[in-house]
């Protein structure tokens, strides 16, 4: 359905980042995450790819929120061929 992002420090979920096409079956298009560096996500699936960058959150934006939050830089569709 997605994939969830999680601060290890605060042990809090940051954010979930929902597939773009839930029409193509997990089992034959699994979700493959490469972190660049320490704050660049990126998530492939299927013929989607994005790139998240996690990014801290100002003070006064906080109220309950968790203090980081992602960003989607990048989405892009690839065209496959059959």
């Amino acid at each position: 359905m997605g994939v969830k992002i999680l601060d290890v420090i605060t042990k809090q979920r940051i954010t979930n980042v929902p597939r773009d096409d839930i029409s193509l079956r997990p089992d034959m298009y699994p979700c493959s995450l490469c972190w660049k560096d320490n704050l660049t996500l990126i998530i492939g699936w299927g013929n989607s790819v994005k790139i998240c960058y996690v990014k801290e959150r100002h003070a006064s934006e906080m109220r309950d929120l968790p203090s980081r939050y992602v960003e989607i830089g990048h989405s892009t569709l690839v065209l496959l061929k059959p």
